[in-house]
């Protein structure tokens, strides 16, 4: 590929990712495989402009729609800007959960003990949902 064309692909990959565009769905547009992107960030290095662009135009998404995030929460319908967040940005935008387990009988069937952790699970993971549920609506009543 000439110095052109991959120049306009990258403008392009640019483009796009600042556009929220996933990097498989960004190199799909600019016709380029995603094995092309990762090859460009390595010959550029870690701190080499092209890899500081794209971090950059990685994070414009997540800007926008943290702001997007404000503006609708005071208007009152915040929840597509942060469904996104949490989709682009889990460590910063979902939820934490933590899960306490005790095991306590070393002796019993190791398949009826999973059953049961996931039993417990899921009722933990129900009752914390109807919880957010029901604050979500709250908040909608207001």
């Amino acid at each position: 590929m000439d110095q052109k064309v991959k120049e306009q692909k990258q403008d392009q990959l640019l483009n796009d990712l600042r556009a929220g565009l996933t990097i498989k769905a960004a190199c799909g547009q600019a016709r380029i495989s995603r094995q092309t992107y990762y090859n460009w960030l390595e010959e550029s290095g870690p701190d080499g402009e092209w890899t500081l662009e794209c971090a950059a135009a990685r994070t414009t998404p997540q800007a926008l729609m943290t702001n997007v995030l404000i503006q609708e929460g005071l208007k009152g319908d915040w929840r597509s800007a942060h469904t996104f967040l949490r989709n682009v940005a889990p460590d910063e935008w979902s939820e934490r959960r933590e899960v306490e387990l005790n095991v306590n009988n070393s002796g019993s069937d190791g398949a009826a003990l999973v059953q049961d952790m996931i039993a417990q699970l899921r009722t933990d993971l129900e009752s914390s949902t109807e919880s957010t549920d029901d604050e979500h609506a709250d908040a909608d009543d207001d």
